[in-house]
């Protein structure tokens, strides 16, 4: 009851307050599941290790690419969620962190289930957090296009850099599997006939085409065959 930058975390008066849910709830419904990113620092089951690009506000979810982080700790058992809460559309009434990018935090029971979640950071334009084993940075804020751009940081890390491709498939085939057959050393010797064959020639004459029957049909039995179509 002590988080106002979205809804579930505060009462209100108001029939009317105008606003999302914190970063947790907003994960915990499942609707910006292709807008979503999962940090761990092994990169693990689908993960990257790292962040640095735009966070964008859950009202332009449509053409966002990225609305929320989520930043696993497992050392400590805990998730943390990072959204960008601008003042916005259906979000314009929020109490708290407005135009800021905010954190909040849920011990494990199952991961991503319901629990109780706990507000942990605001930060404006060029501020920086650490937690867990992470710094983050609010590198620039734009209000007017609604998206914040931040970098989020393993301790020590300067950078962050794209995991390495996978290495190319290795050839199915190579000089050791090709065949060592050799060719044959001369060609085979054809034995000619001693004498011509016996039997003869045949003394009469073909049988020719059915009258009733023309030569340029195709047919079988005087059936037609049919042209199937590829």
């Amino acid at each position: 009851y002590k988080d106002q930058t979205g809804m579930m975390g505060y009462s209100y008066g108001q029939s009317d307050t105008i606003m999302c849910f914190n970063g947790a709830k907003s994960w915990q419904s499942g609707w910006y599941v292709d807008k979503e990113v999962t940090v761990n620092s092994a990169a693990i089951s689908g993960a990257v290790s790292c962040f640095d690009g735009d966070l964008h506000v859950i009202v332009d979810y449509p053409t966002a690419t990225t609305v929320l982080l989520k930043v696993q700790d497992d050392a400590n058992s805990v998730d943390y969620y990072v959204n960008f809460n601008a003042k916005k559309g259906i979000n314009s009434g929020t109490r708290e962190g407005g135009n800021q990018v905010t954190i909040t935090s849920k011990t494990l029971a199952v991961r991503d289930s319901y629990g109780e979640s706990e507000f942990v950071a605001k930060l404006g334009g060029q501020a920086s957090f650490t937690f867990a084993n992470y710094n983050i940075t609010v590198d620039a804020i734009d209000t007017t296009k609604g998206k914040a751009h931040v970098t989020l940081l393993l301790t020590g890390q300067s950078v962050c850099m794209p995991p390495s491709p996978a290495p190319a498939n290795a050839p199915t085939t190579g000089f050791s599997s090709m065949s060592t057959t050799l060719p044959p050393t001369s060609k085979p010797m054809t034995v000619m006939p001693i004498s011509p064959p016996t039997t003869p020639f045949p003394t009469n004459i073909p049988t020719p085409f059915p009258t009733g029957e023309s030569h340029n049909s195709c047919t079988h039995h005087g059936v037609p065959f049919q042209t199937i179509s590829h």
